[in-house]
């Protein structure tokens, strides 16, 4: 079927950080996005449509609650990797967790490779405002399942949260 149109604009900062990454100081998307088009079969309270989000940036994490919000995906949020796996532990399971790769406390890389040796087998997305040539292999290399760069582009970003939450089936390990 057809779903609704969401039609936004979305302005925010780059955070002091991410700002040594990019050359821009200021992202902003616009974007037409169809977010009332998910597949129900997975069902509200499959873990597939529960996403746990790690970073430590204010303005990120409200970034991305909007988008799941309107995805009506339900989600959890981590502000450090250490954050992360007491979570996924004591609150999972979880469908997907997006992993900021940079942190204080304990970095994305670091708890991915803990996760992993826990068991858990949830789908990562590596986040990282490092674009250069190596870094994607890092988050590979620590146990994540991709990775994708800031600043997140609307579009594509909507496309891989589908891929990992519209069904049981679309790659989910739920552990």
């Amino acid at each position: 079927g057809q779903g609704t149109t969401f039609r936004f604009r979305i302005e925010s900062t780059v955070a002091d950080s991410d700002r040594a990454a990019s050359d821009e100081t200021s992202a902003s998307a616009e974007s037409v996005v169809n977010f009332a088009s998910i597949d129900d079969d997975c069902g509200p309270d499959c873990p597939c449509r529960r996403v746990l989000i790690v970073d430590d940036t204010p303005q990120n994490v409200d970034l991305v609650q909007r988008i799941l919000g309107k995805m009506e995906l339900e989600y959890a949020v981590a502000v450090n990797g250490k954050e992360a796996v007491e979570i996924a532990q004591k609150d999972g399971p979880f469908g997907l967790i997006l992993m900021d790769m940079k942190m204080p406390v304990m970095d994305g890389y670091e708890a991915t490779r803990q996760l992993r040796a826990l068991g858990v087998t949830t789908p990562i997305i590596g986040v990282t405002a490092q674009a250069m040539e190596g870094d994607g292999k890092l988050c590979l290399d620590a146990g994540c399942d991709r990775y994708i760069t800031k600043p997140l582009k609307l579009d594509e970003f909507v496309k891989v949260l589908r891929e990992y939450t519209e069904s049981p089936n679309a790659r989910q390990q739920v552990s």
